[in-house]
């Protein structure tokens, strides 16, 4: 309710919409809608959300915290701040003011995805967890 009432008061009420949980089918809708991802949980960070946006061709924007930085090269495929909600907030406006460096930011970030989070990639990757472990049994 304090985002509602937050939102109301915003000069930009009218490009605003609070939409609340989707269904997953509905998420690329989203995605594909979007100038711009912002990340600011600082408990959920194992950076799934960071990894789908960038294989939507978006960068991101997120605070700092463990996960996020495995997803996220801070003026390559979005920006880091601290967990701070003005730090964030600095960070989107600016972002949002320079098309070219979020269409730039995209494209790496869906290259990351396509070549460290495909679920190939993910396959792979455990795979070669497995053998290792069995290995060194």
């Amino acid at each position: 309710e304090a985002l509602r009432r937050r939102a109301a008061a915003s000069p930009a009420v009218g490009r605003i919409r609070l939409v609340g949980s989707q269904a997953r089918e509905w998420l690329p809708l989203f995605y594909q809608a979007a100038d711009l991802f912002l990340f600011a949980s600082e408990t959920e960070t194992q950076g799934l959300g960071l990894a789908e946006a960038h294989a939507w061709g978006l960068h991101a924007g997120a605070g700092r915290a463990s996960g996020v930085e495995e997803v996220v090269m801070d003026g390559e495929t979005g920006i880091l701040t601290k967990p701070d909600a003005q730090d964030l907030a600095d960070a989107a406006i600016g972002l949002l003011l320079d098309p070219a460096r979020r269409v730039a930011m995209g494209a790496a970030g869906r290259g990351v995805a396509e070549r460290q989070f495909s679920a190939d990639e993910q396959v792979r990757t455990m795979v070669a967890r497995y053998a290792e472990l069995i290995e060194r049994r």
